[in-house]
This record gives structure tokens, C-alpha cells and sequence, in this order.
């Protein structure tokens, strides 16, 4: 007989498993597209299309409602529900569409460019696209068909992207970057519709979906504030700052913030389900959420660290010399970086344990917080907002794990300790070993090749020094191992 416990146990550490090699293989191409693109376009179409990309991206956030983990964090969803958040979704996504295309006359005399007008009309579309896509991908995640779901969105981005590379090289500057933000979304969206093989069918009566609208309502808070309070900063610093400038500082804040959006919110997918069937169970929840901390420290987390040692060299060899302040900007944003992927961990705490008031409440604050810190380092340019920006995120992160872990009735500091010891124990000497061939006056080259190595040395020294970040790895190699094993396992446990 199949045991549940186990069951569950293996189908969270296998999506988790598929969702990070989803997201490392959307990482690694969004970057090397990038590098591709940075070295066929001048940086100012970057920063163009970035203004309307961030009030697109805050509009397609609005515009989801909450409805998706709503739906996955639910018992129970009846088919003519799932039909009727259908229909709020693409009527919002028309909604928003015809905002932004409305908005593109004001926003081109605003900025003073008229092809701001040509952008905007074709990024409405991204809001619209989704609308239409959101059940399907919901209806996959809820049914835990994470395999399918990777396989749709990362073929659908392969095809985008490359539409993107093909209009560059054929010349074009301002198409080519809104085309690696429209195309991408486009055809994922036909791809997921028809992996999930769901269609709407007759609605029901809006009280039917009342209890969801009310929790999709709260999680649209936390969405909203959230994407607010980080795209609200590029278009602000476009009034002031030229665009070349503008246009490093996104393509800086894109490289940080991606790895985030494509680890710890997409992990949300795997974590919110699992973690809702634990509900009733807390020591169980507390450890499965214990244990995809670590997974971030130790992965996420560390990444950041050392790109905050070799963040320049880096920025040097891959983007070219026309990028130097974009080096300067990745790195000091990736030392905030960490804090703020940790931080961000804490929503999968607050719609999970059924706490989204709690957790709303505390975004209403804390977001609109961190979007002021961060302006407050404009008088100092790009890089004054950078610093800034890693500042608040650094006194956010215990805020926010304090408040989740309470909410939740964990503990508190709970969901701290662990983190914390992997960050003291393991990340920073690993940081710390990276950054050392800075001192020797090398190429950019010889700099991060020494220092990628001295990284791994520090951390193979590391988990031979410290008891606890040998049963911390232990327990991620277990995890993989299960995620891996074809066979039930046998023995019952925290998943």
C-alpha cells in the first residue's frame, strides 16, 4: 500500500527538484541572452523599455488578484469555480491591456520619446497574455504536474528569446527588447494551455468563489506592494537620471532580481501545496519549511554572496566595458540580495498557515519601507539607490521572518536560526575566499576564475570544520535523493 506521508514527501522533493532546474535552465538562458543582446543594443533601449516594463509588470501583478495561490492553497475548488476565476482573470488582463495601451500618449510626453508610445502598445499585451494562461498554469500547479508545467514554460521561453536574438541581429534595438518581453510570455502561454488540457466551461454563482476571492484579495495586497515598492523605482529614477544610466541600473537589478523571481517565487508553486496539506500538522510544516531555507541558503543565498565579491570582473567579461556601472551596481544589490531572497521565503509561511491578513498587514508597511529606503539614495545616483536598497532588505529580513514564524504559530525565530548559522558558517567565508584574488591586480579573467575556486575551497573547508553545515548539506543530499528515487520510500517522516 502506497503510504501518503511518504508520497507526498517524494512529490515535494521531486518538485522542488524539477522547479530549481526549471528555473537554473530559465536563468541560464535569460543570461545569455542578455549577454548576447548587451552587446548588439546600446544600453538607453534597455532603459526605455524598462520604464514600461515596470508599470506593466505592477499592472500584471494586480491583475493575477491573488486568485493562483488561493486556488493551490485551497482543499477544495469545484470545477465551476475554477471557470468563473477564469473570466475575472481574462477580464482583468483586457482591463489592465487597455490601461497601459491608453496610458502610452501620456506616458511618451511625459518622458519627452516618443517611442515610448510604440513600446507601451506592445507590452499591454503581456498583462492580457497571462489573464488567459493563469487557470492553466494553476490548474498544473495544484495537481502538483510540475514536470509539464517545466517543460511548457522553458520551451515556450527557449522559442521567445530566441525571437528576441533574431530581431537584434537583424538589427533592430527597442523591437528586439520588447520582443524578450512579449514573445517569451506568448507562446508559454499557448504551451501551458495545452499541457494542462483544462477549458473553462459554464461559471457559478460569484458567492460560490467568494471565500477565495477574499483570500486571493489579501495575497493581492502582499503581490501588489511587493511589485510595487520594486518597480516603482526605475520609472522615479527616470525623471532624474539619464537613460544609459537607467538602463544599467535595470539590466543590473534584472540579473539580481531574476534568480529570485526564478527560485524562491517560482518555488512558491511547490512549497505553498505541500506545505497546505501540512496545515494540520505544524512540527511536520515547520520542518518541511525548515528544510527549503536551507535549500535557498545554501543554493540562492550563497550564489548572491559570491557574486557580491566578483559582481565587476564578472559584469566586465560577459556584458563588455560599456557596462562598468552596471558591475558596480550588480554587486552591491547582491549583497542585499541575500537577505531579500530569505524575505521573500516567509510569503510561502503567510499564505500557507492561512495567515494572509497577518501577512498583508505586514506588507503594508514593510513594502512601502523598502521602495522609500531605496530613494532615498537617489541625491547619490544609481549607485546611492543600490545601497540603499541592500541596506533595507538587510533589516527587513528578520523582521519579516519574526512576524511569518509568529503568524504561523511556530516558534519564534524559528525560521531564523537556520539561515542564519548556514550564512555565518558557510556563505560568508565562502564570500570572503572569493574576493581575496581582488587584491592581486589580475585581469578580469584570472580574478574570477581564482576566485570561483577559492569559493569552492572555502565551502569544502567549511563543512569540514563545522558540524552543523555537514548535517545542514546532509539533509539537501537526502532531499535529492528522494527527489530522485523511483521506488516508495518506506519510512515515514518530515517531508
Amino acid at each position: 500500500m502506497t503510504n501518503p506521508t511518504a508520497s507526498l514527501a517524494r512529490t515535494g522533493a521531486r518538485g522542488g527538484v524539477v522547479t530549481l532546474a526549471g528555473q537554473a535552465a530559465t536563468v541560464l538562458t535569460r543570461t545569455v541572452v542578455l549577454i548576447l543582446l548587451a552587446r548588439l543594443i546600446a544600453p538607453e533601449a534597455f532603459g526605455l523599455v524598462a520604464i514600461v516594463t515596470a508599470i506593466a509588470t505592477f499592472a500584471t501583478a494586480v491583475m493575477l488578484f491573488g486568485i493562483p495561490m488561493a486556488v493551490v492553497q485551497a482543499e477544495h475548488v469545484s470545477a465551476r469555480a475554477k471557470s468563473t476565476l477564469f473570466l475575472v482573470n481574462v477580464g482583468l488582463g483586457v482591463l489592465f491591456a487597455a490601461v497601459i495601451s491608453l496610458a502610452s500618449g501620456p506616458l511618451a510626453r511625459l518622458y519627452d520619446d516618443e517611442r515610448l508610445a510604440a513600446v507601451a502598445g506592445w507590452i499591454a499585451l503581456v498583462p492580457l497574455v497571462n489573464g488567459l494562461m493563469i487557470q492553466s498554469r494553476t490548474h498544473l500547479m495544484r495537481n502538483l504536474r510540475f514536470t509539464r508545467l517545466f517543460v511548457a514554460e522553458t520551451a515556450g521561453l527557449l522559442i521567445g528569446v530566441g525571437v528576441a536574438v533574431l530581431l537584434a541581429v537583424q538589427g533592430a534595438d527597442i523591437e528586439a527588447v520588447v520582443a524578450l518581453q512579449v514573445a517569451p510570455v506568448a507562446v508559454q502561454a499557448v504551451l501551458v494551455m495545452v499541457a494542462a488540457r483544462w477549458l473553462p466551461g459554464r461559471p457559478g454563482e460569484l458567492r460560490e468563489t467568494g471565500a477565495l476571492l477574499r483570500v486571493g484579495m489579501r495575497i493581492l495586497g502582499m503581490n501588489v506592494l511587493k511589485s510595487g515598492a520594486r518597480n516603482v523605482v526605475v520609472p522615479v529614477m527616470g525623471l532624474t537620471v539619464p537613460a544609459a544610466a537607467v538602463g544599467a541600473f535595470d539590466r543590473a537589478q534584472h540579473l539580481i532580481v531574476a534568480p529570485i523571481n526564478l527560485t524562491v517565487d517560482q518555488m512558491q508553486r511547490v512549497a505553498v501545496p505541500v506545505l497546505s496539506r501540512l496545515r494540520g500538522e505544524p512540527g511536520r510544516m515547520l520542518a518541511y519549511m525548515q528544510r527549503a531555507q536551507l535549500l535557498g541558503t545554501y543554493g540562492t543565498a550563497t550564489l548572491f554572496l559570491v557574486v557580491a565579491a566578483l559582481g565587476e570582473p564578472i559584469v566586465r567579461i560577459l556584458l563588455g566595458p560599456d557596462w562598468d556601472t552596471a558591475g558596480t551596481v550588480i554587486q552591491i544589490l547582491a549583497a542585499g540580495a541575500t537577505c531579500r531572497a530569505l524575505a521573500q521565503t516567509m510569503q510561502w509561511v503567510f499564505i500557507s498557515a492561512d495567515a494572509t491578513t497577518q501577512g498583508l498587514r505586514f506588507n503594508l508597511w514593510s513594502q512601502p519601507l523598502v521602495a522609500a529606503l531605496s530613494l532615498a539614495g537617489l541625491p547619490w545616483g544609481v549607485l546611492g539607490v543600490a545601497t540603499a536598497n541592500s541596506v533595507a532588505w538587510a533589516l527587513l529580513w528578520p523582521t519579516a521572518t519574526l512576524v511569518a514564524a509568529r503568524s504561523a504559530g511556530f516558534p519564534a525565530g524559528s525560521l531564523f536560526r537556520g539561515p542564519a548559522r548556514a550564512l555565518a558558517l558557510f556563505g560568508l567565508p565562502v564570500m570572503l575566499a572569493a574576493a581575496l584574488p581582488r587584491l592581486l591586480d589580475l585581469d578580469d579573467w584570472s580574478t574570477v576564475l581564482l576566485g570561483a575556486g577559492a569559493a569552492v575551497c572555502a565551502g569544502l573547508l567549511s563543512r569540514w570544520a563545522f558540524r552543523a553545515v555537514r548535517a545542514d548539506l546532509g539533509a539537501l543530499a537526502a532531499t535529492a535523493r528522494l527527489a530522485l528515487s523511483r521506488r516508495q520510500p518506506a519510512r515515514t517522516g518530515p517531508i
